[in-house]
């Protein structure tokens, strides 16, 4: 919590409130020990004999209220905590009047509060409100700035106006002169998920071990602030694996079972806090396909979530999509889809609209699941939607607009709409090669998909040059035994048999054959399905450019006989 005395040194304290200081003094130490509760029964005393002394309109009634405020909303109580905070600014105003340093401290206060209950609007202004009163009256480079810079950036990073939270973020972090104190280490801590949004992954943990660095340095190794920086680099660790293919997932689930014991141990098992570790527990456990204990945690987060923000709440619409996940991972696509419906109901009364990211991510969610369901058209709107709300949140050239054009350009390929399926993969991989390079597994991937719309379209030599391309890259990075990469030969030896070079596709298809026995045994299906192709091409050799029709289609997940 915050020391309001520091905000507010101008409010002079009478003579006959001794009682009161003392509460204050004491519930002061209980709250540095982190007993929070017993801290708030102090505070509690404080102002019931302040309001006794003064009455109800007085600016230490309104600071008593602060305290108990931040003391609520750090124990998860934030419906408590904004009626506080709303009181303490209106006893301000009339007090101290509209432009007055402490009634910034309240807006502030006010500001963060709502932003936590996700009245986003309103958080932004009531934070901008406090920032420009304490640049007014101190000037733009005061150390109490920090505070209020790092409140609007957290709104704006909420918001997903990642250029301007940035902004907030390196502002706050300049003012303290990069200085070991706890609002520098928010600063670092906003700045590393700004970049990790921005999919610049390295940078993004070098901010965030910094923070937690500062944070145990001042705050010790069991502080509730120590663990949201664990839990940040969970994050971290887990969008670098699902965009870039290269975090490693039991450093995330180390990082988030260390926050989640911390969260537990300070304030119970069904504190808002809690759900967001076990969030993050819970997707690195889906990442790394253990199924049961991902909906462990789901099951339980979104209980958590749902008891302090109610139904209708940006945390349990990302909850939900996480419970999708998990049911796709099930093959349980019926309820995946009855996940991401809810999800994406939540998410637009949430929000009060469909131009946010997590819109934008439900929207993905249940297009993806409704492709696996086979139900393309309503995919391709979904994913079409998606695709507007992502580019102007993130900009066109963001990753993820390449997971979904990817992603349409698959329903596409499904719906036989080939040149249309051809642009949206040509424009994933546009994107991809900027991002990545040109030898990242991603970029197989589309190649992959490229190759397949070139088969199907006829252009075989197109094919040949895109499967071969992904087999090099997917040889490299997964090794010569790999389903992959006996996929990428299998396609190879398709495309070059459609040219006549029968020797070649039963090279290709040996090799296939020979890596899915080794793979996934002499008895599997797909074996024997090569086995069968791979007879009727012997059978062809030597016949030159004779052409049998193809008696199976692929698709992005394998083939379909």
């Amino acid at each position: 919590g915050r020391n309001v005395d520091n905000a507010c040194q101008s409010i002079q304290q009478p003579w006959g409130l001794m009682e009161a200081e003392e509460c204050v003094t004491s519930s002061l130490n209980l709250q540095e020990q982190l007993k929070y509760q017993e801290a708030k029964v102090g505070y509690q005393r404080a102002l019931d004999l302040q309001i006794a002394r003064l009455g109800e309109e007085h600016e230490l009634v309104a600071e008593s209220l602060n305290r108990l405020g931040l003391v609520a909303g750090i124990l998860g109580n934030y419906t408590e905590a904004e009626r506080l905070h709303a009181r303490a600014l209106d006893i301000s105003r009339g007090c101290l009047g509209d432009e007055h340093q402490y009634t910034a401290t309240c807006l502030g206060y006010l500001g963060v509060t709502m932003r936590r209950l996700g009245r986003l609007s309103k958080a932004e202004e009531n934070c901008t409100r406090a920032l420009m009163i304490r640049t007014q009256e101190l000037g733009a480079n005061h150390p109490d700035l920090a505070q209020s810079l790092n409140d609007l950036g957290d709104v704006m990073f909420d918001l997903v106006k990642l250029p301007k939270a940035k902004e907030c973020f390196v502002k706050a972090l300049a003012i303290g002169n990069d200085n070991a104190t706890t609002e520098a280490a928010r600063s670092l801590f906003g700045i590393g998920l700004v970049m990790s949004l921005q999919c610049v992954f390295s940078e993004a943990e070098g901010h965030l071990h910094r923070s937690l660095e500062i944070r145990k340095q001042v705050l010790g190794d069991f502080h509730p602030h120590v663990a949201q920086s664990l839990c940040g680099l969970a994050n971290v660790v887990i969008s670098n694996f699902v965009f870039v293919g290269k975090g490693d997932l039991s450093q995330a689930s180390k990082f988030a079972n260390m926050a989640l014991g911390m969260t537990k141990q300070i304030f119970g098992p069904d504190h808002p806090a809690v759900a967001r570790d076990l969030f993050f527990l819970g997707y690195a456990m889906l990442l790394q396909n253990k199924l049961p204990e991902a909906e462990a945690c789901h099951d339980r987060a979104l209980a958590i979530f749902k008891h302090a923000f109610g139904d209708i709440d940006r945390h349990v619409a990302s909850c939900l999509m996480m419970g999708a996940a998990v049911k796709m991972g099930q093959r349980n696509i019926s309820e995946a889809v009855e996940f991401c419906a809810d999800a994406l109901t939540i998410g637009i009364q949430a929000f009060g609209g469909d131009d946010h990211l997590v819109i934008g991510s439900c929207l993905l969610a249940m297009g993806s699941s409704l492709h696996q369901q086979g139900k393309h058209h309503e995919a391709a709107q979904h994913l079409s939607r998606a695709l507007a709300i992502v580019q102007q949140v993130l900009g066109d050239n963001h990753l993820l607009v390449s997971t979904i054009l990817h992603d349409l350009g698959e329903v596409m390929y499904c719906e036989e709409k080939y040149p249309e399926a051809k642009e949206y993969h040509s424009r994933a991989l546009a994107i991809r090669k900027q991002a990545l390079g040109e030898d990242h597994m991603n970029i197989a991937t589309i190649l992959h998909s490229l190759g397949m719309v070139a088969y199907e379209q006829g252009r075989y030599l197109e094919a040949e040059e895109n499967h071969s391309r992904a087999l090099a890259i997917r040889t490299q990075a997964l090794g010569e035994v790999h389903e992959d990469v006996a996929m990428s030969l299998y396609n190879l030896g398709c495309a070059v048999h459609q040219q006549g070079k029968t020797a070649d596709a039963v090279r290709l298809l040996k090799k296939c054959v020979a890596i899915e026995k080794q793979v996934l045994g002499d008895d599997h299906k797909n074996v024997a399905f090569k086995l069968r192709q791979l007879e009727m091409m012997k059978a062809q050799q030597g016949l030159g450019f004779a052409r049998l029709k193809m008696m199976w289609k692929f698709r992005s997940t394998g083939w379909i006989m």
